[in-house]
């Protein structure tokens, strides 16, 4: 199995890393090539960001005309 490109974020936070005393900010991001969804805090003064925790994760997206199918008319 080829590593995904952010295999970094699998990896746990280090516990003596010192966090400034600015607001943090929450987000996630979406891998799609890895299929794994990364919640982030991050500080929008010192630009850093902290991996909280990531998941293996794949929508179940199904376009709206298939809905429609499936429902009935619209």
């Amino acid at each position: 199995m080829a590593a995904c490109p952010n295999d970094w974020a699998r990896r746990k936070r280090d516990g003596s890393t010192v966090m400034c005393d600015h607001l943090f900010d929450t987000t996630t991001r979406y891998d799609h090539l890895c299929k794994r969804l990364t919640f982030l805090v991050f500080c929008p003064v010192c630009r850093t960001e902290t991996v909280v925790e990531t998941l293996d994760y794949e929508p179940d997206f199904k376009p709206m005309r298939a809905l429609a199918g499936e429902v009935g008319a619209i």
